[in-house]
């Protein structure tokens, strides 16, 4: 029995030093996770704006667009947890904070990504931002499978021969959505529909009290939080479900009626996004993002913004 553990380990160990020397020497790759980081990580104390989310925000606000000194850190299948992690992370920073953008949209509050189908984006936020979540296993297994994690990006920028793997902008904006490129709506409606409906009671109480802290965290700031539910197309809010669709309104204007730095304003249905706006059913192009831009820096621009409630039809 020895022997055959002596051979066993004599057959994995060239394997197991060929894994750390990849891991010390291959050159790291960029990605977008590392782009937020290092630029909120040299640029937050200058921010006056900080867009958070998931995908409905990361491709739809372009802070090229925004008035004041603006960043993107939301990111694909990002949930109000992470969105609170990356936020507290830099606490001591913010000094020029004065909003932060938070969508709530027809699944945000009934998901958070160690529960979803894209939990093993936490393996990415653990390597590139540092930020490990309560979803995340702990012990010794666990850090080998984050280490491996990060070998695994690199291994697969030598097969592919990419440097970089980057979809978003300097600022943080998911660029690669152009308006030459669409799918089918009536298709990716029925799918994305189906793919949003939650029913988790367990993420939604957890969510609304992360949300408390974020409230609390932006008065402290004197900071305000523009709560948004982003542009659909109909082929995807036609099927969404009412009662889920209606509690997270519902809920979500609860708590802005109770606190003077919140606003929410829905353009869920607003008419005056067309079809040549959109890349997919819940998602705008180039040019969608840039007209939803601009209709976002109307808001912030006001001088005194009260507590309001717009629901485009």
């Amino acid at each position: 029995m020895k022997d055959f553990v002596k051979k066993v380990i004599i057959f994995f160990l060239p394997l197991l030093i060929l894994l750390i020397i990849g891991i010390i020497y291959l050159p790291q790759n960029n990605n977008d996770y590392l782009i937020k980081k290092h630029y909120l990580d040299e640029h937050s104390n200058d921010i006056e704006t900080l867009i958070l989310g998931s995908s409905h925000t990361y491709y739809d606000i372009n802070p090229e667009f925004l008035s004041s000194k603006s960043f993107n850190a939301a990111y694909v299948s990002q949930t109000i947890d992470i969105d609170a992690a990356i936020l507290f992370k830099y606490t001591h920073n913010w000094k020029h904070l004065k909003t932060i953008i938070i969508p709530i949209d027809y699944f945000t509050l009934f998901e958070q990504l160690g529960t979803s189908m894209e939990s093993w984006r936490l393996k990415k936020y653990a390597n590139y931002w540092g930020i490990e979540q309560k979803a995340m296993q702990s012990g010794c297994w666990h850090q080998i499978d984050v280490m491996f994690d990060i070998y695994k990006d690199r291994f697969r920028q030598i097969i592919t021969k990419q440097c970089d793997s980057v979809t978003c902008s300097s600022l943080g904006w998911g660029n690669i959505y152009k308006a030459a490129y669409k799918t089918d709506l009536v298709k990716d409606g029925k799918i994305a529909a189906e793919r949003h409906l939650l029913s988790d009671s367990t993420c939604f109480s957890n969510n609304c009290k992360l949300l408390n802290e974020i409230i609390n965290f932006a008065k402290a700031n004197n900071s305000r939080i523009l709560f948004l539910t982003t542009p659909a197309y109909k082929t995807y809010t036609s099927l969404l479900n009412s009662v889920q669709l209606n509690k997270t309104i519902s809920t979500i204007k609860t708590i802005v009626a109770s606190e003077d730095n919140c606003i929410y304003i829905n353009y869920l249905t607003d008419r005056d996004f067309l079809e040549t706006d959109f890349h997919d059913s819940d998602h705008l192009n180039e040019i969608g993002a840039k007209k939803f831009s601009n209709k976002i820096d109307a808001v912030l621009t006001k001088p005194d913004l009260k507590p309001i409630f717009l629901n485009y039809k």
